[in-house]
């Protein structure tokens, strides 16, 4: 949520050649923001990309050995 709204308040931003200075410096920051977050949002979800790969292993595991081992009653 918050990454779309920084990427709404950017799309929406009208800052051009004519722009104040601290409009432009504005502007900078909250591009550098959304890049600096979208980059800590990346990372966070190739992490628990990797838990969740770890854990379907793991269930897999369980389940095979209870195919292998056990019987239905």
């Amino acid at each position: 949520n918050e990454l779309e709204h920084l990427q709404n308040e950017i799309e929406n931003s009208y800052v051009n050649e004519y722009s104040s200075q601290w409009e432009i410096d504005d502007y900078n920051d909250m591009i550098e923001t959304h890049n600096s977050k979208l980059i800590s949002y990346n990372r966070d979800a190739t992490a628990l990309d990797s838990r969740i790969d770890r854990f379907n292993a793991q269930v897999e595991a369980h389940n095979n050995y209870l195919v292998q081992n056990c019987s239905l009653r």
